[in-house]
């Protein structure tokens, strides 16, 4: 589930069970620290996710790209962040309608121009500045991964904190990660992987771009990490979660 500020109306961050896409609120650190009204409770009806929620829903099925702008523009108003459009609108909207396919309730033609919807908003998102100086943080696909999109929101939540984040193309083999890192030297590189059976390759590349940067803080992420043991790569945090990336990024952001 995702976790709404009813306050600030950001994206606070992920809750259990994870492979629910619901919304549910809250109140995050900043205004909690904020506001005396914490304990009186919070009316989940002022989160203003859910409407944009619904409308795009109804805009995505409809496939009308004319409304997008209207749309971001909304959420922009009441203050939603990239990241907060993206993974707490985008995403689960994703998962809903990827749900609505397999009972049938929709048809694969829906689903492509859905799918097509929201690449289109993420197409259209303003850009911020980029924060000067080296990459802070360096995200990469496995090799024998094709689906860049959740890295691309990855580089969204780094830039709306602030740290430097820069992608590698689809495709980069495993030689050209290695040198990306040595030649970069990251404070945390990030690698996103799709399948089981490519865990002893990435294993490999993980250790190469240790050793080419001992200092360099690893992650992992994909939805088949969810199912590693801790403790199966050594030295690398197996990102199961949002959480655990916005982990990194703290920790990181002072020296970025």
């Amino acid at each position: 589930m995702f976790r709404w500020c009813a306050y600030c109306q950001h994206l606070i961050g992920e809750a259990e069970p994870l492979d629910s896409y619901e919304m549910t609120h809250g109140c995050c650190p900043d205004c909690e620290a904020k506001f005396d009204t914490f304990a009186k409770g919070i009316d989940p009806a002022v989160l203003s996710a859910k409407g944009h929620f619904q409308h795009l829903m109804r805009a995505g099925r409809s496939g009308n790209l004319s409304v997008i702008e209207a749309f971001i523009r909304s959420a922009k108003s009441d203050g939603l962040r990239n990241s907060d459009i993206l993974v707490g609108l985008v995403q689960p909207a994703l998962y809903e309608i990827g749900r609505l396919w397999q009972k049938g309730e929709v048809t694969v033609a829906d689903e492509h121009r859905f799918t097509s919807f929201c690449v289109e908003i993420y197409s259209r998102l303003p850009s911020l500045p980029t924060p000067p100086g080296p990459a802070a943080i360096l995200l990469a696909l496995a090799p024998d991964n094709r689906h860049d999109f959740g890295i691309h929101i990855l580089k969204h939540l780094a830039e709306d904190k602030g740290v430097p984040c820069r992608l590698l193309p689809v495709g980069t083999p495993a030689s050209e990660i290695v040198a990306a890192v040595l030649r970069e030297k990251p404070a945390l590189f990030g690698l996103s992987m799709a399948m089981s059976s490519s865990l002893a390759d990435v294993s490999g590349l993980l250790s190469l771009c240790s050793k080419a940067a001992p200092d360099m803080r690893l992650t992992i992420g994909g939805l088949f990490v969810r199912e590693l043991p801790a403790n199966s790569l050594p030295g690398v945090k197996i990102a199961r979660r949002l959480d655990d990336f916005m982990a990194e990024l703290t920790a990181i952001a002072p020296a970025s």
